[in-house]
């Protein structure tokens, strides 16, 4: 009975232990020109729970560790490890090559006219080696027609 009773408690602990999966998330090194977005401050349950997305080497990925939080400073913060279809992608693929010239004399600036608790679109982007920063705003009622074409693409893929 004893023996029997060892094998049995030595069976579950090797089964527990075999269980115990080291977490293989992996991050995703960023290099080259890219475009990051996602939304952010948003009060709603909805804009709570953001995804934030990178479109670089020719794929778009996705990182949902963002959750319920200030958006990173650092943007190897970021955990972009799941591979988004190619369509997605081909949906997005030009947003970069697209951004008005309008922004990019803009940087680090907020675009548009902020609503309280809606949040706003957090856009990051490396363009030839030269980094940008903007908080799109959902008003973009003010701003001119390519401004408000490219926050519309940017918050109709990017939710």
């Amino acid at each position: 009975m004893k023996t029997c009773l060892h094998f049995l408690f030595t069976a579950l602990l090797i089964i527990s232990l075999g269980s115990c999966k080291k977490d293989k998330t992996t991050s995703y090194t960023i290099t080259g020109d890219y475009l990051i977005a996602g939304r952010a401050m948003s009060f709603t349950i909805a804009g709570a729970k953001t995804n934030y997305y990178i479109v670089s080497g020719g794929e778009l990925r996705k990182d949902s560790t963002q959750l319920n939080q200030a958006p990173p400073t650092d943007i190897g913060q970021f955990r972009f490890t799941v591979l988004m279809p190619a369509a997605n992608y081909a949906a997005v693929a030009d947003l970069q090559t697209s951004i008005p010239a309008e922004l990019l004399s803009r940087n680090n600036q907020h675009i548009g006219t902020q609503l309280p608790d809606a949040g706003y679109m957090d856009v990051r982007t490396v363009s030839g080696g030269v980094a940008y920063h903007w908080y799109i705003e959902n008003d973009q009622t003010a701003s001119s027609a390519a401004v408000q074409s490219f926050a519309s693409r940017l918050t109709s893929n990017f939710q």
